[in-house]
C-alpha cells in the first residue's frame, strides 16, 4: 500500500495541510502548531502515512511516519480523554456510594435533618 503524504506548508499569513497530489488544501490554520496537529490526525487515520513539515521558507524541516496498529490510531477509545473522564467519574461515584452506605455518614446526615 502506498503511504499517503500530508504536507504542512506556509500559506499567506497562516499554514495549510495539503495531501500530496491534491489541488486544494485539506485544512487551513492560523498557526503552524495547529496545522501539524491536524496533519498528524489525518495521517493516523490514513496509516500508513507520513507528515512532512516545511518551514516558513518552504524547505522540509521534519518528517514523521505513521504505521497501522502502532498504538497511535485514533480509532481506539481507550486512552481518549472523554473515555478516561467517564471511567473516572464512574469509579468516583461508585466509591462515594460505597462510602456513604458502609459508614455512619449517611445515617448521621439523615438524623441532622429531623
Amino acid at each position: 500500500m502506498v503511504p499517503t503524504t500530508y504536507h504542512v506548508v506556509p500559506n499567506g499569513d497562516g499554514w495549510a495541510v495539503k495531501r500530496q497530489g491534491a489541488e486544494h488544501a485539506s485544512r487551513l490554520t492560523t498557526s503552524r502548531r495547529d496545522a501539524v496537529a491536524q496533519a498528524e490526525t489525518f495521517a493516523r487515520n490514513q496509516a500508513p502515512a507520513r507528515v512532512v513539515v516545511h518551514n516558513a521558507e518552504g524547505q522540509i524541516e521534519a518528517q514523521t511516519n505513521f504505521e497501522p496498529g502502532d498504538g497511535q490510531s485514533s480509532g481506539s477509545l481507550i486512552g481518549h480523554p472523554a473515555f478516561l473522564l467517564g471511567v473516572g467519574l464512574a469509579v468516583g461515584v461508585a466509591g462515594f456510594t460505597w462510602f456513604a452506605m458502609a459508614s455512619d455518614w449517611g445515617r448521621s446526615r439523615d438524623r441532622m435533618w429531623r
